[in-house]
């Protein structure tokens, strides 16, 4: 039986006469670490990845090789890095993403810049655009990077804090859920708001900043609870009493275990808004 080694060998024999090969690599994910094949050539300078599941393996090399081969032609492509590789550009476009700080040990080994609050953990990157305009891709903030464009470690958060200010979305979770196609009759009768960036992606990051959901505090007064749909939302909804409390985080333990990726998870915890303030909700 041949060794990885041997099989991804066997590929670069097949790919001899395209413009790229392929390596093996692992890269952190949120809550995992996952297996790749890199896309390499020197006709572009992003290289896409492949990640594999447990079944890429049980199949024919050739057939392998044809879908590294639509890989490389959808997602190949240039980068302009010239724009983000200076002071000025990092502190106007840094953004944040949150993970659970189970994933610490991992952003400590890639040299990742974090921030610790709670029970998470806030790292930091940069929005770039391709050359394909459909696609999303990042820059993450290392130690590195940030000595090299001499950009202290709070200024750089600060910065983070400003820029997310204007790419804030709140919608009521009652029309989200009339415009999936979900009867009216099925929307919650309470409010309930759905807190995320403009894209979309990585939008928990918004737990950075307790100035942002001062706003809400019309709608649902100076003390609510926060819950975290998933790394790209949050979800704000009040509450009486420590019963209600406890109930959400049954429910959110719940969704989490049966219906968010192992990716796009945060944490089971609930969160609470009081007078400007985060704070978790322990039970």
């Amino acid at each position: 039986m041949m060794t990885l080694t041997e099989r991804i060998n066997e590929l670069n024999t097949l790919l001899e006469k395209d413009e790229f090969s392929v390596a093996l690599q692992e890269r952190f994910k949120n809550n995992q670490v996952k297996r790749g094949l890199v896309l390499q050539s020197a006709k572009y300078n992003s290289s896409p990845i492949l990640y594999l599941d447990d079944d890429f393996w049980n199949r024919p090399d050739e057939e392998i090789v044809e879908e590294l081969r639509h890989c490389y032609e959808k997602h190949g492509c240039n980068i302009e890095v010239s724009d983000f590789l200076n002071r000025e550009y990092l502190l106007q476009k840094v953004l944040p993403r949150v993970y659970s700080d189970d994933n610490i040990a991992q952003l400590k080994k890639n040299h990742i810049v974090y921030r610790h609050e709670m029970d998470l953990a806030f790292s930091f990157y940069i929005p770039i655009h391709s050359e394909i305009e459909s696609e999303l891709a990042s820059i993450t903030i290392t130690d590195c990077l940030l000595e090299n464009m001499d950009v202290d470690k709070d200024e750089m958060i600060e910065a983070a804090k400003r820029n997310l200010q204007a790419q804030i979305q709140f919608m009521d979770m009652g029309d989200v859920m009339k415009s999936m196609g979900v009867p009216a009759t099925e929307c919650p009768d309470t409010s309930m708001i759905v807190v995320s960036n403009s894209s979309r992606v990585n939008g928990a990051g918004v737990l950075l900043d307790a100035s942002i959901f001062s706003s809400l505090v019309p709608e649902l007064g100076n003390c609510f609870a926060i819950l975290p749909s998933s790394i790209h939302e949050c979800i704000c909804v009040p509450f009486q009493s420590e019963s209600d409390l406890l109930s959400f985080a049954t429910m959110v333990k719940e969704v989490n275990d049966t219906s968010v990726s192992l990716e796009d998870k945060l944490t089971d915890s609930v969160y609470i808004w009081s007078d400007g303030k985060l704070s978790q909700f322990f039970n």
